[in-house]
């Protein structure tokens, strides 16, 4: 939350690797961190994938996922203006 009360939400791209696709990562997070994920828009194939996905949450749990997400070996970048409230 931020310092209104309000839910944070951050927009970022995940970019998956071949082996990281075959991993519940969304799930992972969603389940590990507390968070909710809306995913916007995704493209998968059989060697890598990206999808553009919304994590709402506490501010230190969305930074807490970025950072297990990033040490699974797959690559974040924040969007401009990634920051969301509800």
């Amino acid at each position: 939350m931020d310092e209104d009360g309000d839910i944070a939400g951050r927009r970022v791209i995940l970019r998956f690797s071949c082996e990281a696709t075959c991993e519940p990562i969304l799930n992972n997070i969603r389940q590990q961190f507390k968070m909710v994920t809306n995913i916007i828009a995704p493209s998968f194939s059989d060697i890598n994938g990206w999808v553009t996905v919304e994590f709402a949450g506490d501010d230190q749990d969305i930074e807490n996922a970025i950072s297990w997400a990033t040490s699974m070996g797959v690559r974040v970048y924040l969007l401009p203006d990634d920051r969301v409230s509800r």
